[in-house]
């Protein structure tokens, strides 16, 4: 299943699944992490299919195999939740994107440094730099790691960007 998510296999990594599981193989919590993905982004491998293009993205899937894998014995880890949160990036929801970094809190899991990177760049993309300089300081603090300089660079341009933005339509801000 490593190899067919390396090439982008995504329907193999479904047909490699489902006959694990014809032949008796338990599947363990990295084949339903792959699992997990397949169901976020195979819609878009099948998306000349017109009934498959009405359920392009939707978030169903994803709640539907999260719950399959919960009810498989197997709790979501810091790859999973990495998964969930690139999906909610990818359609710029920052509502979701803060759900799912809350949950990961409550289940006492730390993110990884791919997720805050993420939810950073969401946050700067959505004009919310303030969120995304507090998401980056508060994983700087709390990990042996550093966010790249790119990360840093995204909080700035978005700050500049609304710095600008602000000056353009707010008369009483260019007395600054």
């Amino acid at each position: 299943m490593m190899l067919f998510n390396k090439k982008n296999m995504l329907k193999e990594i479904v047909a490699t699944f489902d006959d694990a599981v014809k032949i008796g193989v338990t599947p363990d919590r990295e084949m339903w992490n792959y699992v997990l993905k397949v169901s976020i982004f195979l819609s878009a491998v099948l998306i000349t299919d017109s009934l498959i293009k009405a359920r392009a993205r939707d978030p169903l899937e994803l709640f539907e195999t999260v719950d399959a894998m919960r009810q498989a014995g197997h709790e979501l880890n810091a790859t999973s939740y990495r998964i969930i949160m690139q999906h909610h990036a990818e359609a710029r929801n920052m509502l979701m994107c803060l759900r799912t970094l809350q949950e990961m809190k409550d289940a006492a899991i730390a993110p990884d440094i791919l997720t805050v990177e993420t939810l950073v760049t969401t946050a700067c993309q959505e004009f919310l730099p303030r969120l995304g300089h507090a998401l980056a300081v508060d994983y700087e603090q709390k990990s042996a790691r550093r966010l790249t300089l790119t990360t840093w660079t995204k909080i700035l341009a978005s700050s500049a960007h609304g710095y600008y933005v602000g000056l353009a339509f707010c008369p009483s801000l260019q007395a600054f």
